[in-house]
């Protein structure tokens, strides 16, 4: 069952990342759901072949954990830990890439707010200044 989730996990970050990113990349790390696949049918070829040896396990002090472990059960495990610590890494590359961006956009973005009320103060600036001069043409000349 933790394979499986490890998997959706896997899965779902792709599909959030496809949507954000606008780019659909299924492997990472040189491993894909091609790549799974393949290693699930050399293990069962493996189990078919040669059986399901178990491998002891040492005790951990009273933990009612079993004291062997299938040879299938560890592949699934390795599958999962790789699989999981490509998921991490990748969240941990997109979640910096979106965050620079984001920064990149808001820099940007204040830059044009600060442009556009400079030219709004010059604008206003320049107004006044036509109107002074055009009170001054009104004005009658005294001398």
């Amino acid at each position: 069952m933790l394979a499986l989730v490890t998997y959706m996990l896997a899965s779902t970050a792709v599909f959030l990342i496809t949507y954000v990113k606008g780019v659909f990349r299924i492997s990472y790390g040189g491993i894909s759901p091609t790549e799974i696949r393949l290693i699930a049918i050399l293990a069962n070829t493996v189990v078919l072949i040669f059986g399901n040896p178990s491998v002891p396990l040492a005790r951990i002090g009273s933990l009612p954990i079993p004291a062997t472990i299938s040879l299938y059960d560890l592949v699934v495990l390795v599958v999962m830990l790789i699989i999981l610590s490509l998921f991490v890494v990748v969240v941990i590359n997109v979640a910096t890439s979106l965050s620079q961006e984001d920064r990149t956009a808001s820099q940007i973005q204040k830059a044009q707010k600060r442009a556009a009320a400079r030219a709004s103060k010059r604008q206003a600036r320049s107004r006044k200044d036509l109107q002074k001069q055009g009170r001054r043409l009104n004005q009658p000349s005294v001398r």
